[in-house]
């Protein structure tokens, strides 16, 4: 049970992180692109509720990784969706320069 519970809040990290580089910033931004209720995700991310499978596959497509990733390491998932949004950019110029 322990075990399971541990993926459950690798999980919850692991698309906390891709929320911080990613553009989906909210959990209102989250539960809209997923089809779900904010009270619905908001006990995904207290831990009061379990992700299910399909919102795995749900939270890939969203984030444009594989399911497998959001159970694996954090620094590899970070690793797979570019340099240029790991360091906070999408990709363009930054607010500094051009």
């Amino acid at each position: 049970m322990t075990e399971v519970g541990g993926l459950q809040e690798h999980v919850t990290r692991n698309v906390r992180v891709l929320m911080a580089i990613g553009e989906i910033r909210t959990q209102v931004q989250l539960a809209a692109a997923l089809g779900l209720d904010r009270t619905t995700l908001a006990g995904r991310f207290s831990g009061k509720a379990g992700w299910k499978l399909e919102e795995l596959a749900d939270l890939g497509r969203v984030f444009n990784v594989t399911p497998a990733a959001l159970l694996g390491d954090t620094a590899q998932l970070v690793g797979a969706v570019g340099p240029a949004k790991a360091a906070g950019g999408s990709g363009g110029s930054s607010p500094t320069g051009p």
